[in-house]
C-alpha cells in the first residue's frame, strides 16, 4: 500500500489538506506549517473559522487603497517572497538532523530529512531570483 497522508475516518487527528491555487484565498491567514502543530480536527476546525473572519474583517476594514494597481501588485509580489524566505528557513531547519540522531533513523526518517534540506536551497533560489528581478525592474524604471 502506498503511504499517505490522509487518516481513517474515526482517525480525529488534523489532515494537512492539499490546497487548489485557484482558492489559495481560503487559506490565507494561518499557514499549514503552524496548524501541523494542532494535532485535532476540532481544533484546527476553529482556527480555521476564526481565520476566515479574520480575513474578511481585515479585507473589509482596510483603509481605501491610495496607491496605484503597479503598487498593490508589488505588496503582493514583496509579501510573497518574505513568504517564500519563511518557507526556506522552515525547510532548512526541518533537514537538519539534531545531533546523534541520525543513526536511529529509519530509511523513510531520512528520506524525509533530506527532502527538506534539498527543497530549501530551491526556495531560496526562487526567492532570490524574484527578489532581484523586482529590483532589476524597478531599478530600470527608475531611470
Amino acid at each position: 500500500m502506498a503511504s499517505t497522508f490522509t487518516q481513517p475516518d474515526d482517525d480525529p487527528r488534523y489532515v494537512i489538506p492539499t490546497i487548489d491555487p485557484k482558492r489559495f484565498d481560503d487559506f490565507a491567514v494561518f499557514r499549514e506549517t503552524f496548524l501541523r502543530h494542532l494535532d485535532h480536527v476540532r481544533d484546527v476546525s476553529a482556527f480555521r473559522g476564526f481565520a476566515r473572519v479574520l480575513f474578511e474583517m481585515a479585507c473589509e476594514g482596510m483603509r481605501p487603497w491610495q496607491g496605484t494597481f503597479a503598487e498593490a501588485t508589488a505588496s503582493k509580489l514583496f509579501a510573497s517572497v518574505a513568504d517564500m524566505r519563511y518557507l526556506q528557513g522552515y525547510l532548512t531547519e526541518a533537514g537538519e538532523f539534531y545531533e546523534g540522531e541520525e543513526e536511529a533513523l529509519t530509511p523513510r526518517n531520512k528520506f524525509y530529512y533530506q527532502a527538506a534540506a534539498r527543497m530549501a536551497p530551491k526556495i531560496a533560489a526562487l526567492a532570490d531570483e524574484m527578489e532581484a528581478e523586482l529590483r532589476a525592474g524597478l531599478k530600470e524604471l527608475d531611470e
